[in-house]
């Protein structure tokens, strides 16, 4: 697997090793959300997940509690890589646009009539994770 990472990925100009990571973000609440991607095929369509916590109302109650949620690329979302950004569209259109910028993928969340600026940071090593 490791050597499937290495190639160079001409048709969308990034080396895969150098996208593949876990990302966090503290944009979103609650947060953090967590962008994994373990790889890419030639046509620039990214494996792996996007999760986090969402806030759900409790009928009766003041309170909201959380739950966890995940969207696999290629199952109940889709990732690419194209021109310098990774494109990730959930099935209800919500998209995160996000460029390339290293250790950093930056851009906007745009959901119906929400717009948000999103920016996640790639984990390094083991205490990162």
């Amino acid at each position: 697997m490791p050597s499937q990472l290495l190639w160079k990925a001409a048709a969308v100009g990034v080396c895969v090793a150098t996208l593949v990571g876990t990302y966090r973000s503290n944009d979103f609440f609650p947060n953090p959300l967590v962008l994994n991607i373990t790889g890419m095929d030639r046509s620039g369509n990214l494996s792996g997940s996007i999760s986090g916590l969402r806030g759900v109302e409790v009928k009766g109650q003041v309170d909201w509690r959380f739950e966890n949620w995940q969207r696999v690329f290629g199952k109940d979302s889709q990732a690419t890589y194209k021109d310098g950004k990774v494109t990730i569209v959930f099935p209800n259109g919500a998209t995160y646009t996000l460029q390339n910028r290293g250790n950093e993928l930056a851009g906007t969340f745009v959901a119906n009539t929400e717009r948000s600026a999103m920016s996640f940071l790639k984990t390094q090593g083991i205490a990162g994770r």
